[in-house]
C-alpha cells in the first residue's frame, strides 16, 4: 500500500510498510522520502535535518478493522532563521494536519456523519464504522464546517 501526495509539480509517493494485524486491527508504518520540506511561515526550502519524532495517526477502518499508522516526522532547521521561526517539522498534505490525531480520510468520514445524524447518534454510526469517538467531537466536527 502507498499513499500520494502532492509537493508542487512532484508526485511523491510514501511507501507503507507491512500492515501486521493484530489484536485491534492493522497497523502500518510511513516515512516520508522527500530530500527536504519548504518552511510553512516563509516557503523556503531546507534540506536539513534537526531531529525526528513518532507520530500515530488514526487512519479510517478497511475491512470492518482498525487502522494506526506509525508516522516518522522530521523537524528541518531554517536556512534563514532571522525571521522568527528556526525549526519546522514536515507536514504530510492530504494525509495529517498539524497536531492532528486523526487522518484526513478519517477526518472526511467523521464531517460527514456529523451534519447527517449530530450527537450521540452520530457517536453511534462512527462506532458502527470502527470509529470510537464522543458525541462532543462529532458536534464539533459539525462547528468546524464551513457555513453553507
Amino acid at each position: 500500500m502507498a499513499y500520494s501526495g502532492n509537493r508542487s509539480d512532484k508526485v511523491v509517493t510514501v511507501p507503507i510498510g507491512n500492515c501486521p494485524k493484530s489484536l485491534f486491527g492493522l497497523s502500518g508504518t510511513v516515512q516520508w522520502l522527500c530530500p527536504g520540506h519548504s518552511c510553512p511561515g516563509c516557503g523556503g526550502w531546507s534540506a536539513r535535518v534537526h531531529s525526528s519524532h513518532l507520530r500515530f495517526p488514526v487512519d479510517g477502518p478497511v475491512g470492518g478493522r482498525r487502522v494506526g499508522l506509525t508516522l516518522r516526522v522530521r523537524r528541518f532547521v531554517r536556512g534563514n532563521p532571522s525571521r522568527g521561526r528556526r525549526t519546522f517539522v514536515e507536514q504530510i498534505a492530504g494525509l495529517t494536519r498539524h497536531h492532528g490525531r486523526w487522518t484526513e480520510r478519517l477526518r472526511a468520514v467523521l464531517a460527514s456523519v456529523g451534519p447527517a445524524t449530530a450527537g450521540r447518534a452520530g457517536s453511534r454510526l462512527a462506532g458502527v464504522f470502527g470509529v470510537s469517538v464522543s458525541r462532543r467531537t462529532v458536534l464539533r466536527m459539525v462547528e468546524e464546517l464551513p457555513d453553507p
